[in-house]
């Protein structure tokens, strides 16, 4: 009975076995039959790589799309950049064509110019010239012209200033947007009032219409201006001044500061004492000889005056003796 049962548990764990083995050995065929065809190396990657990189990197590459004087400029935010540059040069024809060179390669263009001083004065010499330039440069390219401002001619002054009109902007475009829906209602207005109702009331209709052409105008007033931040936006104005001279002008020095100017006097005052001393020795040493026989001159004399103010002593030392024996 015994040999019986352990029989019987023998092949029901031989038939559990094979039927784990026969489940396997069918889920891997299916999981074979469902695997992807091989690609070639890096095939799969490159898709990964290329969408991680479009994430991740939209904001630093939008950022770096306005770069001004190596700060990063956030493109959402509504900028109006401005610069003055004032030039001098001996050789006024050459720097105006490197100014021209220059506009044409960061795609801009001269919006106004004037040039003075041509020809020439009374006594027939050429008479020095000036200019005077606005200029309109791409935004994007407003920080490449200056920069490369110092290939034209020497610069003198060069100045920059950025104008922040993202507040302004948007609450123009939102007035816009609620005069636009203004205008929608008056002209449903409109409409209505050409059915029988309303056809005997020509007042109104003046009125309404009145009313629309004012809103009307204001809707183009914000519309220019919009046009004209976004013309001032997307490109920037650069004053360029030109003078022409014989000889350049120099640089100003940068102004001291109080510690500077405490260390300037210092030095100069040590220096002075050092250089007091010296004349001292070498006017001493140099004055020598003379010093020497003015010493010894000296000496002489003090000797003789010690000589004769001991022997006048001795003198009056003696005479009250003479007196002493007389009387006796």
């Amino acid at each position: 009975m015994k040999k019986s049962f352990l029989l019987i548990a023998l092949v029901l764990s031989l038939a559990v076995l094979f039927g784990c083995a026969s489940s396997i050995g069918r889920k891997s065929e299916s999981t074979a039959d469902m695997a992807v065809p091989p690609m070639e190396p890096g095939a799969g990657h490159d898709t990964d790589w290329t969408s991680n990189a479009g994430s991740k990197g939209d904001a630093p590459s939008g950022e770096s799309a306005n770069p001004i004087g190596g700060l990063v400029v956030d493109p959402a935010r509504k900028m109006i950049w401005t610069g003055e540059i004032s030039f001098e040069t001996t050789e006024f024809d050459s720097a105006v064509e490197a100014l021209y060179d220059l506009i044409s390669e960061c795609g801009g263009f001269v919006q106004s110019s004037a040039i003075t001083g041509e020809g020439r004065n009374t006594r027939g010499e050429p008479r020095l010239r000036s200019a005077r330039y606005t200029i309109r440069i791409p935004s994007e390219n407003f920080q490449l012209f200056m920069q490369s401002s110092g290939n034209v001619a020497t610069v003198i002054t060069s100045s920059t200033n950025a104008q922040d009109v993202t507040s302004e902007y948007i609450d123009t475009e939102a007035r816009l947007r609620v005069l636009e829906i203004k205008e929608e209602r008056l002209l449903e207005m409109l409409e209505k009032t050409s059915s029988v109702e309303y056809k005997d009331e020509l007042q109104y209709i003046l009125q309404l219409e009145n009313e629309l052409a004012n809103v009307r105008y204001d809707i183009e007033t914000l519309t220019g201006t919009l046009r004209k931040y976004d013309e001032l936006i997307s490109y920037s104005t650069i004053n360029v001044y030109m003078r022409e001279v014989l000889d350049y002008t120099a640089t100003p020095a940068r102004p001291e500061s109080v510690g500077e100017r405490i260390a300037t006097k210092f030095n100069a005052t040590l220096k002075r004492v050092i250089t007091t001393c010296e004349d001292i020795v070498v006017w001493i040493i140099g004055s020598s000889p003379v010093l020497i026989m003015l010493a010894l001159i000296g000496a002489a004399v003090f000797a003789i005056a010690r000589i004769t103010i001991r022997r006048k002593q001795k003198r009056r030392a003696a005479s009250p003796r003479t007196d002493d024996t007389e009387n006796k």
